[in-house]
C-alpha cells in the first residue's frame, strides 16, 4: 500500500509558524478581554463568534476540516497496514 497523498497535511504543515502566530494573538485578544463578532444580516446589534481558535484559524487559512480528517484516517490506516 503506497503512502496516501496528503495535501491538506502538507498545507497545515506549511503554515505551522504562521497558524502559532494568529493563534497567540487571538489567545491575547481573549486575555485583553477582547473578543470577536460579526453583524448578522441587516442588524446593528453584533454578535460573538463562539467558534474556537482551531475553526477560525481553518476558516482564516482556507483549511477544509473534512479533507483533513480524510487524510489523518487515510495515514493512519496506512500505518496500521505497516509490517
Amino acid at each position: 500500500m503506497p503512502y496516501p497523498p496528503t495535501p491538506t497535511l502538507d498545507k497545515i504543515l506549511a503554515l505551522r509558524e504562521q497558524s502559532r502566530i494568529v493563534w497567540e494573538f487571538l489567545d491575547w485578544l481573549g486575555e485583553q478581554g477582547i473578543h470577536l463578532g460579526q453583524y448578522p444580516t441587516r442588524s446593528d446589534f453584533m454578535l460573538p463568534i463562539f467558534e474556537g481558535h482551531d475553526a477560525l484559524l481553518h476558516r482564516f487559512f482556507g483549511i477544509d476540516a473534512e479533507a483533513e480528517e480524510a487524510e489523518q484516517r487515510a495515514v493512519l490506516e496506512y500505518v496500521r497496514s505497516a509490517p
